[in-house]
């Protein structure tokens, strides 16, 4: 446990409000939840094209297949079962992520996805929010801390990264970086100047 922090109570600190990760099961998937953001996202519905419809759409079955009724955020995400969580996760990176500064912070959801199954899909928007705007979990110093050690843990038990740390590196590749770097720069100051 090396590297990891803990509170005063001797608990683990995750950067998050959701999920009831008390098995290791659980705690090997929550450590790759994206720290909150403090953004709010929102549904975009006005099209017949998706990046999340596998993900809501396993979210929906969840739902319906256990006549689940609770609203609470917090409540109904200790409900998740770890593939829902893994969904969770990877919807979080997706609407947090997106380069598009038009769709930022947006969820886009096919059209008759969202028409047949508003509710539950909102629901689903409200469990992210809770999650993004829990920004008292950002300021926990272990959390962080935790964070940061299971994206190295991650990094460093990935088999295709054994190769580039035992491959020596060349220091004119870094210099090319750099010189291209700078050109880039140049080339921007350029286009802000005219």
């Amino acid at each position: 446990m090396m590297g990891y922090g803990f509170n005063k109570n001797g608990h683990y600190e995750v950067g998050t409000p959701l999920f009831d990760y008390s098995t290791k099961e659980e705690l090997d998937i929550l450590e790759r939840i994206p720290l909150p953001n403090g953004k709010e996202i929102t549904v975009d519905s006005g099209s017949n094209i998706d990046n999340v419809d596998t993900e809501i759409s396993n979210f929906i079955q969840f739902i319906e297949s256990n006549n689940i009724t609770e609203t609470d955020p917090e409540k109904l995400s200790s409900m998740f079962p770890l593939s829902i969580i893994r969904d969770f996760i990877s919807v979080l990176r997706k609407s947090n992520n997106n380069d598009d500064k038009q769709t930022n912070n947006t969820l886009v959801v096919n059209q008759n996805l969202y028409a047949n199954n508003s509710k539950i899909i909102d629901l689903y928007i409200n469990i992210i929010n809770k999650h993004n705007t829990s920004t008292e979990y950002i300021y926990k110093r272990n959390a962080i801390r935790n964070s940061i050690v299971s994206k190295i843990k991650e990094i460093i038990s990935t088999p295709s990264n054994f190769l580039f740390a035992s491959e020596p590196i060349s220091i004119d590749s870094i210099h090319k970086a750099a010189e291209a770097a700078k050109e880039q720069l140049k080339y921007t100051e350029d286009l802000l100047s005219n």
